[in-house]
């Protein structure tokens, strides 16, 4: 029993042993890193004065709230109907302009197929997602995902407008 005791007691040292190699190791590689203070400046360019007041620059990125909606369009006849996939189209179109963003580029949508099977409802909220991408207008260059929304029989859209 104490040879079985002092081996497992070696090997847990040897654990710490390396540890501490490790942690000795990284101190020292951090010690040659060159400090900020030691930097040789660089000349920076003269500013040259402008009669123009200073702009100041877009912000970019995305809303931090999005615009959320149904769609009355059943997940099952998306899934089997090139009518109900235009129909879904024209529905989403229709439905940002009655909400008054129209004119606003999507820079990410949240699609959600509801439906009994999740992996069903993913690949068809995915598939929603492509479909609206490639019917170019306002998807054309936004990013998306699809997801599960659980029971129902419809879509959901959360989208995010960029700045």
């Amino acid at each position: 029993m104490t040879s079985r005791h002092a081996r497992d007691r070696l090997v847990l040292l040897a654990g710490w042993i390396f540890a501490d190699l490790f942690l000795v190791l990284l101190l020292v590689g951090l010690a040659e890193l060159p400090s900020a203070t030691s930097a040789t400046p660089t000349a920076s360019p003269t500013p040259q004065a402008s009669t123009a007041p200073p702009t100041k620059e877009p912000e970019r990125g995305l809303e931090e709230k999005p615009v959320d909606f149904d769609i009355e369009v059943r997940p099952a006849d998306f899934r089997t109907s090139r009518g109900s996939r235009r129909e879904l189209v024209a529905k989403v179109r229709a439905k940002l302009a009655a909400l008054g963003h129209a004119d606003r580029v999507p820079g990410f949508v949240l699609v959600f197929a509801s439906g009994s099977e999740p992996g069903q409802a993913t690949r068809t909220a995915s598939a929603a997602y492509r479909l609206l991408h490639r019917a170019g207008g306002p998807f054309e260059h936004a990013s998306g995902v699809g997801y599960w929304s659980g029971k129902g029989d419809h879509f959901e859209f959360k989208v995010f407008f960029l700045k």
